[in-house]
């Protein structure tokens, strides 16, 4: 039976995509780069993460700097987040309901932290920086261990490719949250277990998932 939810941050609970246009923009600024146009961005959007950095002739040693300047430059901006529609709702309702949630995202603690005392949600038992871009099954694996979870006990929620990819690695389920950033079509073709059309629709496949776990 499902006892802890994990949840990805940004484009599944924070509705920051309009923030990343003008980050990705203020570290291309800060790095003497071409800005990004919406059209360009709103491709690069659109795809899997991988193929955005191939399109884009990023170096993999060029990242870790690129996402550290990616990080003070979303705290510059943080006072224009939101979460989306439904999902205060959805995190009370499912504290309510005694689920006991934890937060892993490749955004920095204290971002998260600062948008979640702003709304003053104090119901994430943890909150981990996974700021490895393609090693987050790792990061859920490790928390499984410290928290003695087994793999039918998790479920996880997140918006991207890269979140269905790192939950297979981890060997739990995983609802793809359609509204973020990946499209549904991309999300489709990596066959999660389940999706999410809004937040709402998650209590709904947690309770059939508690009913039948071997789905």
């Amino acid at each position: 039976m499902v006892k802890h939810i994990i949840f990805d941050f940004d484009g599944t609970l924070a509705d920051s995509e309009d923030v990343f246009f003008h980050v990705a923009n203020d570290v291309c600024e800060k790095f003497g780069l071409p800005l990004f146009t919406p059209e360009q961005y709103a491709h690069l959007s659109s795809i899997p993460i991988k193929d955005a950095i191939k399109e884009l002739g990023v170096k993999w040693y060029q990242i870790p700097q690129y996402s550290i300047e990616g990080c003070l430059a979303f705290m510059r901006r943080i006072g224009s987040i939101t979460f989306f529609d439904g999902i205060i709702d959805l995190i009370e309702e499912l504290h309510e309901r005694g689920f006991s949630m934890s937060i892993i995202s490749s955004n920095s603690q204290d971002n998260i932290r600062h948008l979640l005392d702003t709304y003053k949600l104090d119901y994430f038992e943890n909150i981990i920086s996974a700021q490895r871009l393609f090693n987050k099954h790792r990061f859920i694996k490790s928390f499984m261990k410290e928290r003695k979870l087994k793999s039918d006990e998790v479920l996880y929620v997140g918006d991207e490719v890269r979140d269905i990819h790192a939950c297979k690695k981890a060997n739990i389920k995983v609802i793809a949250a359609s509204w973020g950033f990946d499209d549904l079509i991309h999300l489709e073709k990596e066959n999660p277990d389940y999706i999410a059309s809004q937040p709402s629709e998650i209590t709904e496949i947690i309770d059939d998932y508690v009913l039948n776990p071997s789905v």
